[in-house]
């Protein structure tokens, strides 16, 4: 008996000791790079060693290079560390043998020199493609980045705009704004953490559906969190009225997110100045007016966006998003005239006063359903309603106080619009197919009483589009078409108008290995009047000009080429254009001489001709971030024939730069331009003049800056006419307030919870015009 308890105590003792060395462990280390940077999100794959085939366990880095591995069962493994650009690390592993708990192992990896070499991966982690070009996000990027608005800034081809958080294309088109291919704005990605970001791609020729914007730039996020998340941004000015705040807050669970963002834009301008003159023959008289007025602004925007999600990877995607914005505005100007009719010349006394409002509710379903054999089908539908009020008001009065011109204008606007697109996806044999429809449908009604008339007139619109897309790759070439077919019906107080618009687009890339990328590009596109641009409105300018919409207002027709050279080097990022574009009917304003006044209204030229080069790039003469030289600009000369103000040239040079500097935790810039001239219609504008220092240290989660914006300097805008037009108008007006502005502020951000794959998003659609005149 005795001996078979002894027997029975010693099989468990051997049993308990062989479970103890064959127990689960928990791997963990860092993953450096050769310059013992931390490299984030970097693959950490623990394969069989017995069938290298079968994956056993995996993660990827933290922001600061830490990875672990639990509940690792005792084997042997063959571990593999991968990051894009660089070389994968191979280790082999046997837990259980040493009886260690946990195994600390750390790894180094090095650069792929023949990725760099090949251009297409190197510091910058770049990769071109031809449409579009791909940036990794470095650990320094992250470092010195607050959030996803932020780092937009590492295109060289956007430019960032810190005073009003936005960002623009620097072909002066608009930018569309997406998130794992998501309807998103700037607003949004100052919610997102530089951490969560793999990627950013930048559509310098937009797909099929984004044929209207001038570029794209794409957020693709690492990994959704399951958790909260929550952070604030704040921007104040001490010694005027600007404020750039906003809060956020994220709540995840499983397949359910649910997420609230507000966000306030304020200005309240005391300050600002404009000198503005006009000469023209009324008559058969000469009319000249100097203005010289003082001027007190400002406005808040409020934006607030509601937003609930649910997906299964690889199956749906539901997203539903409520947005209840408003805006106010206000100003009012005080003014000395100099009024010369002839030999006569009289003294005036001028105000103008202005509140306008708007609510602008948005409702955005978006859905997207995996279908067989790589096939999805996304659907979007937007609904927007705007309520409007514009109340304004201007007299002018002799030096005796006699009321010599008054005009009173209140106008009350109430708009509907739905928009709704289906997009078919399919990948096919050595390429990819899209096609897609979508139909846009807008109705204003518009109550105006001003000092011509008591009136409600109504403006609708309907467009249907249908389009389709292929694109593909063979060796060197890659390519892409696309045939898109618009019909467009509007009623306007005065005419209906029904037309039908081609819509074809052909893009052809090589790739020149070394030697960079050259694409070549072609795309035909329309672009629509606004609304306010259709209005029956009227006010006073002067007292023989009014403002006032054209109903009678027809859409351009735009025929556009591009040649595109991008290269990438160690040290230098640079890409190339050149450019063509010829538009039929381009709408500008002009003076034009009617039955009782001159009119200052929206018209359809005959032509008008674009042409030249843009460039943009970044040098960095370091191996680390130390330093950056930033730089876009472009030299392009426009063309312009119309019968209101005759043939025109002119050449456009405008230059923006930026200097950066980061070390450890800081980051230093200086934002500058050389400000050019753009022709549009009979005007001549300048560009916002640019002069911004900012200096900001961060810290895990926190960050604290203060800028300096309009250094030495003050915020300038000036416009004049072109010799062939009916009157001669200049302006040149300043902001006094803005004068070397010092901001202050700081941005925090809080997360807890566990981190899951998010499926990217296809389509996106908003309607922004108010129609307010």
């Amino acid at each position: 008996m005795n001996y078979l308890k002894t027997l029975s105590l010693t099989a468990l003792s051997i049993l308990i000791s062989i479970g103890s060395g064959w127990a689960q462990v928990s791997v963990k280390g860092v993953v450096k790079d050769n310059v013992n940077l931390p490299v984030p999100f970097a693959n950490v794959a623990m394969y069989s060693a017995a069938n290298s085939g079968l994956l056993r366990y995996g993660t990827i880095t933290d922001l600061d290079g830490n990875y672990e591995i639990k509940n690792v069962s005792g084997e042997k493994y063959l571990v593999v560390v991968s990051f894009m650009g660089f070389k994968d690390v191979k280790d082999t592993l046997d837990i259980g043998r040493e009886g260690m708990n946990p195994y600390l192992i750390n790894y180094s990896l090095e650069p792929d020199e023949k990725l760099l070499d090949a251009a297409t991966v190197q510091d910058s982690r770049v990769k071109i493609q031809n449409d579009k070009t791909s940036y990794s996000i470095l650990p320094s990027d992250i470092k010195s980045s607050r959030n996803a608005l932020d780092l937009t800034t590492i295109v060289p081809q956007i430019i960032y705009d810190p005073i009003n958080d936005k960002i623009s294309s620097a072909n002066g088109k608009n930018v569309k704004i997406l998130v794992n291919g998501l309807n998103a704005n700037e607003i949004e990605l100052k919610t997102i953490r530089p951490e969560q970001i793999a990627r950013i791609e930048h559509y310098d020729i937009p797909p099929a559906r984004y044929a209207e914007f001038g570029s794209v730039i794409n957020i693709i996020t690492k990994v959704r969190e399951d958790g909260i998340a929550a952070g604030i941004n704040l921007s104040t000015a001490f010694n005027t009225g600007f404020g750039n705040e906003m809060a956020y807050f994220k709540y995840n669970k499983g397949r359910n997110q649910i997420a609230l963002d507000y966000s306030l834009y304020h200005r309240n301008y005391n300050n600002t100045e404009q000198e503005i003159s006009y000469d023209y023959l009324f008559n058969q008289t000469r009319m000249q007016r100097f203005q010289a007025s003082k001027t007190a602004f400002g406005y808040d925007d409020n934006y607030i966006n509601l937003t609930y999600s649910n997906q299964k990877e690889n199956d749906y995607a539901l997203k539903i998003k409520l947005s209840p914005n408003f805006m106010t505005r206000h100003s009012e100007s005080l003014s000395q005239i100099d009024y010369l009719e002839g030999s006569d010349s009289e003294s005036r006394n001028g105000t103008d006063k202005q509140k306008a409002s708007v609510f602008g509710p948005i409702a955005d379903l978006y859905l997207w359903k995996q279908l067989k054999n790589k096939q999805e089908l996304a659907i979007n539908i937007v609904g927007t309603g705007f309520l409007t009020s514009n109340d304004y008001s201007k007299k002018e009065y002799g030096t005796d106080g006699a009321l010599i011109l008054e005009d009173d204008m209140l106008e009350k606007n109430r708009k509907i619009s739905l928009i709704g697109e289906a997009n078919y996806t399919a990948e096919i044999k050595n390429g990819r197919f899209n096609a897609g429809y979508s139909i846009e449908t807008n109705r204003l009604t518009s109550n105006v009483d001003n000092s011509f008339e008591n009136v409600e007139y109504t403006t609708s619109f309907l467009k249907n589009y249908i389009y389709s897309e292929y694109s593909g790759k063979k060796g060197n070439f890659s390519y892409k078409a696309s045939l898109g077919l618009s019909n467009i019906n509007r009623e306007t107080y005065t005419q209906t108008f029904n037309d039908w618009i081609f819509r074809p687009s052909a893009i052809l890339g090589y790739n020149l290995g070394k030697a960079g990328m050259l694409t070549f590009q072609y795309k035909r596109y329309s672009s629509e009047p606004a609304i306010a641009e259709l209005s029956n409105n009227k006010v006073y300018v002067t007292d023989h000009i009014i403002r006032q919409g054209n109903p009678d207002l027809k859409h351009s027709i735009s025929n556009e080429l591009n040649l595109d050279w991008s290269l990438q080097a160690k040290f230098l990022d640079l890409k190339l254009s050149t450019y063509f574009r010829h538009t039929d009917n381009p709408i500008n304003r002009y003076f034009t001489q009617g039955e009782e006044f001159i009119v200052l209204a929206a018209e359809n030229g005959i032509y008008s001709n674009t042409y030249g080069a843009m460039y943009s790039g970044t040098i960095k003469p370091f191996a680390n971030n130390l330093f950056s030289l930033r730089f876009n600009g472009q030299v392009l000369k426009t063309d312009l024939s119309s019968t209101q103000a005759g043939s025109y040239s002119h050449l456009y040079t405008p230059l923006w730069y930026q200097l950066i500097f980061q070390y450890k935790n800081w980051t230093a810039q200086y934002q500058g331009n050389l400000v050019g001239k753009y022709l549009s219609g009979p005007y001549l504008s300048t560009n916002e003049n640019q002069s911004n220092i900012n200096v900001r240290y961060s810290k895990n989660n926190l960050t604290i800056f203060a800028s300096c914006y309009w250094f030495m300097t003050k915020s300038k805008y000036r416009t004049t006419t072109i010799p062939e037009s009916l009157v001669k108008y200049s302006s040149f007006n300043w902001i006094n307030d803005n004068k070397s502005m010092i901001v202050v502020g700081l941005s925090y951000n809080l997360f807890k919870g566990k981190k899951y794959d998010e499926k990217a998003s296809k389509l996106q659609n908003s309607d922004r015009d108010t129609g307010m005149f």
